[in-house]
């Protein structure tokens, strides 16, 4: 979510609260040895897996006028002429 939205939200988006109880339940059950994890917890789950991936691809939307607070791109402080290994020399390993 970072590379769309300023984080960390606040307030905090209804979306992001069940999501992350989804996840947080299914890790509980996830911690006890004994017990299967119900059906209906790792649907839940994989729901809320899927529904980061959709918003991380932008096919779900916040809703929210937070602008993210980066492009996603970093800039280095490097430039060609002051590379210690040529492209021949790359090129060569």
């Amino acid at each position: 979510m970072r590379g769309r939205y300023a984080v960390p939200l606040s307030p905090t988006p209804g979306l992001i609260r069940g999501i992350s109880v989804d996840i947080t339940v299914f890790k509980l059950y996830e911690r006890r040895f004994v017990t299967e994890i119900p059906e209906s917890i790792q649907r839940r789950y994989d729901n809320a897996i899927r529904q980061l991936r959709e918003i991380r691809s932008g096919t779900i939307s916040l809703d929210i006028d937070i602008p993210a607070a980066d492009t996603g791109y970093y800039a280095g402080n490097k430039t060609s002429s002051d590379r210690e290994f040529s492209k021949a020399v790359l090129n060569g390993l």
